[in-house]
């Protein structure tokens, strides 16, 4: 009976095993894997994130601090 589930569970999954403790094992490292995929996929989000808000505090710096040159220039060039 074991090897028969063992047997319909391979047709299913495509995962070759010859019982249940090897399947509960490979299924063990799946979940690790997965888990290991998703730890690093939320640093690489959250590395992403920091690199974004850096971006975007440089941009509006630079945006500030060409507009003040524009309007020093501009003040000059009347005086």
């Amino acid at each position: 009976m074991e090897r028969l589930k063992v047997t319909y569970y391979a047709k299913i999954t495509g995962i070759q095993a010859t019982s249940y403790e090897t399947l509960a094992e490979i299924y063990k490292n799946k979940q690790s894997i997965e888990k290991a995929i998703n730890a690093e996929k939320d640093a690489e989000i959250n590395k992403l994130k920091k690199t974004n808000r850096r971006l975007i505090i440089t941009n509006t710096a630079l945006t500030l601090g060409i507009t003040g040159l524009a309007f020093s220039t501009i003040y000059f060039a009347i005086l």
